[in-house]
């Protein structure tokens, strides 16, 4: 069992995000949620995954082929919003 199965739905949401490039601040602003309560969910996964930073993560995802063959639709149902970085500002 891949430690990635152990992530609740939201911290699978938070990882997508990291592993399209976004910052926290950018995922608490699509996420519609406090920045505060991302770097919770990050300090999750990387307690989960047995990682230290959010780079090394990312790589042990892709490393396991994360989230492997993930149809477009239940991506979309796990971000449940759409990525609306630009209009961010950042």
């Amino acid at each position: 069992m891949s430690r990635l199965e152990l992530l609740s739905n939201r911290e699978r949401a938070v990882l997508l995000r990291m592993m399209e490039g976004l910052t926290v601040r950018e995922i608490a602003h699509v996420e519609y949620v406090s920045v505060e309560t991302v770097r919770s969910q990050v300090r999750s996964i990387l307690l989960k995954t047995g990682k230290k930073t959010q780079l090394s993560v990312v790589v042990y995802a892709y490393g396991q082929c994360w989230p492997g063959d993930l149809s477009e639709h239940v991506r979309d149902v796990i971000l449940a919003k759409p990525l609306e970085v630009a209009a961010f500002g950042g």
